[in-house]
């Protein structure tokens, strides 16, 4: 890409999923802004099926150079952006189209797994720099939040396109009936660690292509 073409990032996020009220994902994504390149925001329905084709869908129209994906980690306590997603679905908890799988794979004829193209660690620093508590997760989970992270680095295999999953803690408003001592992060300082990626991913001028080989 050259370096004089406006880069392309889509946001996505999840709706509220599990008997919340909310979900911190979207509530950033809705703030998060950016200079510099073009942003296009998706909300994505926390449903294993529908949420991988609107995310085809919109990557195939936007043709975007980065995919930036949020979702809530509830009871972690910082900012996590994911090195890896893993081809299993198995969660005891409902998406909301009420499916519920265990121990099944996303793609029969898939990779086992796919590692980031964004470099988890340089997003950790990142925010570390603007005193935002965070730490590279290695595991996305098996539920909605993996498979979106997998479809997209599966989408994106050996492109010029980077993507890469961040999850957010809880933000206090979810807190109500939580244990006690539950984490959380404002919506506000979430929104501010969006943005630090966003950032971030603009200053990017070069990438090293991931993902390649079988």
């Amino acid at each position: 890409m050259s370096k004089n073409k406006e880069k392309t990032i889509l946001l996505t996020a999840f709706d509220a999923f599990g008997g919340e009220r909310l979900n911190p994902s979207a509530l950033a994504a809705e703030g998060a802004v950016c200079d510099g390149a073009r942003l296009v925001k998706l909300i994505l329905p926390t449903s294993y099926t529908r949420a991988p084709t609107l995310l085809h869908e919109t990557a195939e129209r936007e043709k975007p150079d980065f995919i930036l994906m949020l979702g809530q980690a509830g009871g972690r306590r910082g900012v996590t952006p994911e090195r890896v997603a893993i081809n299993c679905m198995d969660s005891p908890i409902a998406d909301n189209d009420g499916n519920i799988y265990t121990d099944q794979t996303i793609a029969a004829d898939g990779r086992e797994a796919y590692f980031a193209t964004v470099s988890p660690t340089q997003l950790v620093n990142a925010l570390k720099n603007e005193g935002i508590f965070a730490y590279v997760s290695n595991s996305a989970g098996t539920f909605v939040c993996n498979r979106v992270m997998y479809e997209a680095l599966s989408l994106t295999c050996g492109t010029d396109t980077r993507a890469e999953f961040v999850h957010l803690p809880f933000i206090p408003e979810q807190l109500e009936g939580k244990g006690e001592g539950t984490p959380s992060l404002s919506l506000d300082e979430a929104t501010r660690a969006v943005n630090i990626i966003i950032k971030e991913l603009v200053r990017l001028d070069t990438f090293e292509k991931g993902n390649e080989k079988a």
